[in-house]
């Protein structure tokens, strides 16, 4: 980080006063936003049961009398709080968006929705980072 220097000259006994102010220079700034917004997926699981924070039984086949599934998802990399959206779709059709915040450099986070035994298919989760909506990860999995 460079620290610009504002120089104030006062006539006081014929001294100079230097009052540094801590700047961060345009392009310095643009690097430390890039570097906050990147976050990853370092895990996906689509499963009925989160116990302690982590997936039990995690599969991508359901029987359709499952109820609810979890997505599970372990986040890697925000250097400054964020959030991702848990869209979940049913045959290629949008069902619901789910935002979680991420609030550290490695946080694990879920969402829950309830599946009704008519909703056999193809279903797929998209992971998609809040801020720049772009999809980071996938889970696809069907209920038979």
């Amino acid at each position: 980080m460079k620290i610009q220097v504002i120089i104030t000259t006062l006539a006081l006994t014929s001294s100079l006063i230097f009052v540094a102010s801590p700047k961060i220079a345009a392009s310095e700034q643009e690097t430390v936003q890039e570097k906050s917004s990147i976050v990853e997926v370092s895990r996906i699981a689509i499963a009925p049961v989160i116990e302690n924070r982590e997936p039990q039984n995690a599969s991508d086949k359901f029987s359709a009398d499952i109820g609810n599934l979890y997505c599970f998802t372990h986040v890697v990399g925000a250097e400054t709080p964020t959030h991702v959206v848990h869209k979940w779709y049913y045959n290629d059709e949008l069902r619901s968006a789910i935002t979680l915040a991420v609030n550290s450099i490695s946080w694990r986070t879920f969402s829950l929705i309830p599946i009704s035994p008519e909703q056999t298919g193809s279903w797929r989760v998209d992971i998609v980072h809040g801020e720049s909506e772009e999809i980071i990860k996938t889970a696809e999995f069907e209920i038979e």
